[in-house]
């Protein structure tokens, strides 16, 4: 929320951060770029798990977790 941080506190609070959990794609995309290990979490949408399998599953540090808690492949 713009209203609570600006954009670079975000991203310092990111890059600071010893691993990243989110179901926010943004997020996750900022974390895995900086190298954080990085779990995003399946929303209700499928536009997490796309992103995921077509550019983030070959990144070690990021893992896709289910709707169920459950990681996926």
């Amino acid at each position: 929320d713009p209203g609570n941080v600006d954009f670079d506190a975000f991203c310092r609070a990111v890059a600071d951060a010893g691993a990243v959990y989110t179901n926010r794609l943004h997020v996750g995309l900022l974390s895995a770029m900086v190298g954080k290990p990085t779990l995003i979490r399946e929303a209700s949408y499928h536009k997490i798990r796309g992103i995921y399998d077509l550019s983030l599953a070959n990144r070690d540090n990021v893992t896709l977790v289910g709707p169920d808690g459950e990681t996926r492949p």
